[in-house]
């Protein structure tokens, strides 16, 4: 009876955030249950579970409403209603749109501030998985910070766990967002040194925040800061710290993050469906292609943690909302991008990634359905959220080179990226004025190759293309608003201009 009464209060110190607030979800804990938690490694493992099951909540709509619909790569598939979807694609949000809670990403890091916190009590751990624990935190907090910082800009600053209500602690105001950047940076490289050296394999768990995930993270951050000096930076995360990481064996556990990307130029165009759809599949193959492509992702099963909401967006057989711009007839895209600027028209004749990214007689979304999928039943939406990707760290080295003004080196890896989708190599006299049209032609790989995860409104932003490529009417639009539900809770919030 101890053990199942002592079981059921560390439940509840996981699910302390579970209340009616939409602003943290906080219930207060109380010292009993803080001090029957955290006492074995069995409370380590369901505290990293929960962490890492709340950020799959936020990013189960969160991963296409924030980074994906914005930026005319998506228009309203016909005969739908979807206001929700309209607003976000026009950029018409308002703050009643469920795409400006920022519920589930705060959850996640006051869970990953528990970790933080307590996780050294555990003294049944040994030191190597306490550091690990801690890394895993350190990094997701990190992650969460990246996203609310890129969605809304300024925002309340948590680096303590809120394990009891009151309104000082819980009501913040919000902080400058270059506050918050370095902030994420100092995570960052605390998570970093905490990763232990590569003799596990659990460093490699893609479903697990791991070494390289973190090296990708700081390029990210860097670039999106996009100064001269970050850019520089950049690169010497690639050059010195993850390039020599992607070609080192742990065992017989190849780390797979290849410099000559995974999935080969393949021998027809059959053998290439099967190859990129699988990196984001479930189901065989889970190799090459997935081993050697993805660093993080978000996994989901029905049975646990629910699914994501792809099938809502993209799958034909549910209902699906979007289709890509420059497919449906009359196009329904916002009149501010331009018929040149659809999506489905970017694509070279022979890019080998059209087809196995579309279905291309629907005009469906395919790449994160495995080849074979029954489309007369609705699929589950369990495929896999890929956060980072070799290839999509390869275009981000790319662009810092470019922006370094080493052009051919640039080149060199975005030619990498071209290879494998069986494209012609881009040449360095191709181009006048190199550094603007290669930072152009990046843009353009990866726009083809990440579509749909979430990555070409963040692109757009940083580079400063969001009003020119993207349709966006100024500035003001490019943050969401905050729900009016986080603002009527806490008074010393204030909206952003939209």
């Amino acid at each position: 009876m101890k053990r199942i009464i002592i079981t059921l209060l560390g439940a509840a110190a996981l699910l302390s955030l579970n209340s009616c607030s939409k602003f943290l979800d906080q219930k207060p804990v109380s010292s009993i249950i803080t001090e029957y938690f955290w006492q074995s490694p069995a409370d380590a493992v369901s505290s990293n579970a929960a962490m890492y099951y709340s950020f799959s909540k936020a990013m189960a709509n969160g991963y296409f409403d924030w980074g994906e619909l914005r930026g005319g790569n998506w228009e309203i598939y016909a005969g739908r209603s979807t206001a929700k979807y309209q607003e976000i694609i026009n950029y018409q949000t308002s703050s009643l749109n469920d795409a400006c809670y920022w519920t589930n990403l705060y959850q996640t890091i006051n869970r990953a501030n528990l970790i933080i916190k307590y996780v050294s009590n555990i003294s049944k751990l040994t030191p190597a998985e306490t550091n690990q624990y801690l890394a895993e935190a350190y990094a997701m907090r990190a992650l969460c910070y990246f996203y609310i910082v890129r969605v809304w800009g300024d925002a309340p600053l948590f680096y303590d766990p809120v394990e009891s209500f009151d309104l000082e602690n819980v009501y913040r105001s919000r902080v400058d967002r270059k506050v918050i950047l370095n902030g994420i940076m100092e995570d960052l490289g605390i998570a970093e040194m905490l990763f232990p050296s590569l003799t596990s394999s659990y460093s490699t768990v893609t479903t697990h925040m791991n070494i390289a995930t973190v090296y990708a993270m700081k390029m990210d951050v860097l670039a999106w800061r996009h100064d001269d000096g970050d850019y520089q930076m950049v690169a010497d995360i690639y050059e010195n710290q993850l390039q020599p990481l992607l070609n080192t064996s742990i065992g017989q556990i190849n780390w797979g993050f290849d410099p000559v990307i995974t999935v080969n130029p393949p021998l027809n165009q059959a053998d290439f469906l099967t190859a990129y759809r699988g990196m984001f599949s479930k189901v065989s193959p889970v190799t090459p292609a997935r081993s050697k492509e993805i660093y993080f992702e978000v996994n989901y099963n029905w049975l646990e943690n629910g699914e994501n909401n792809m099938c809502l967006y993209f799958s034909a057989n549910s209902g699906r909302r979007l289709n890509p711009t420059g497919f449906a007839d009359p196009p329904t895209a916002p009149a501010c991008i331009k018929p040149e600027q659809y999506i489905f028209l970017t694509y070279e004749m022979n890019d080998s990634r059209r087809a196995a990214t579309y279905d291309l007689g629907k005009g469906q979304l395919l790449k994160f359905w495995p080849v074979g999928t029954d489309w007369t039943t609705t699929p589950k939406s369990e495929a896999r959220l890929v956060i980072y990707r070799h290839a999509d760290v390869v275009l981000l080295y790319a662009e810092a080179l470019n922006e370094r003004l080493r052009h051919d080196e640039a080149l060199y890896f975005v030619n990498q990226i071209r290879q494998r989708a069986s494209l012609p190599l881009l040449q360095s006299s191709d181009f006048l004025d190199k550094q603007t049209e290669i930072r152009d032609a990046i843009l353009n790989e990866r726009r083809r190759e990440l579509v749909g995860e979430g990555k070409y409104w963040f692109d757009l932003v940083r580079t400063g293309n969001a009003i020119k490529l993207g349709g966006c009417p100024d500035e003001n639009h490019y943050l969401f608003p905050i729900h009016q539900d986080h603002l009527v809770q806490n008074p010393n919030l204030t909206q952003n201009i939209f």
